[in-house]
């Protein structure tokens, strides 16, 4: 655990370890996760999603499904979830954001369930009234509590008002998903490959893993994945065009499941990922 801490401390140069000033973009979508997570307390878990969720939203559960519906088909339960994020970014057009943290679940019925925890990431997107909702949500589990303090993280220079030309969203999301095609062959069994197209601060998210953020820990991690590959199903881009995500269905030697992929476009016009998180299928 200690050298999982330290190698966090290390991954995080490139980055800024402190919250962003309240008047920024990046700020609110930290306080929107926070807010979420203090209703989740306030008025249950179901009715926090169902408040927080976009009404076109996508859960996993573990297959991708209209989040709206599930939720509103569920009942509150005495399972009490809370979560804080420690890494955010938001798009240079400020409507786009991206949230990741660790959650905790606690049962208070009964039946006295042990607690359990796990890592989410989080998309989302400014909508028509000025309010932050989720567009996608996935998370996974691990079998102890993270024993580090959370401290809110974000890619230098994100708390900055920033230039940028509003683009085609769906023109660009289709060149995304073409490059998700194309990046899932390139580095089938080839970790040197991938490891090529991810940012300085890339986290990567497994089962039962604490999120890889150093070069040693993601090539370990992904050296247990034999024949990944993955084909995408869906994803979107900010308005700006320097953010986007995708969603879709993965197979490993060993597993297959969906992962949620989020990319960050860098200064060559290239698209570099920022987070890899997969859900695997019981």
């Amino acid at each position: 655990m200690k050298t999982l801490i330290l190698l966090f401390m290390i991954s995080s140069l490139s980055v800024f370890a402190q919250d962003p000033d309240s008047s920024t973009a990046l700020f609110s979508v930290a306080e929107a996760e926070r807010n979420f997570s203090r209703a989740s307390v306030a008025i249950g878990r179901v009715n926090a999603f169902k408040e927080n969720l976009a009404d076109e939203s996508v859960v996993f559960q573990p297959d991708p499904i209209d989040g709206q519906k599930f939720y509103s088909q569920r009942k509150p339960s005495p399972l009490l979830l809370t979560w804080e994020p420690e890494y955010v970014d938001v798009a240079a057009s400020e409507d786009f954001g991206i949230s990741h943290g660790p959650w905790e679940m606690k049962d208070y019925g009964p039946k006295k369930i042990p607690p359990f925890w796990g890592y989410y990431v989080s998309v989302w997107k400014k909508q028509a009234d000025g309010k932050w909702k989720v567009v996608v949500d996935m998370g996974n589990g691990v079998e102890t509590k993270p024993a580090y303090e959370v401290k809110l993280s974000y890619p230098k220079g994100s708390d900055k008002k920033r230039e940028f030309k509003a683009v085609d969203a769906k023109t660009v999301e289709s060149s995304l998903m073409k490059w998700e095609d194309e990046f899932a062959k390139l580095s089938k069994n080839n970790v040197e490959m991938y490891m090529k197209h991810l940012t300085a601060d890339a986290r990567i998210i497994r089962m039962g893993h604490f999120p890889a953020t150093s070069t040693d820990s993601i090539k370990a991690l992904l050296g247990k994945q034999t024949d990944l590959t993955w084909k995408p199903i869906d994803g979107d881009v900010a308005t700006s065009g320097d953010l986007g995500y995708s969603y879709g269905s993965y197979e490993s030697k060993s597993e297959k499941g969906h992962y949620l992929h989020i990319w960050k476009k860098q200064a060559d016009q290239s698209w570099k990922m920022v987070i890899d998180v997969q859900l695997p299928k019981e």
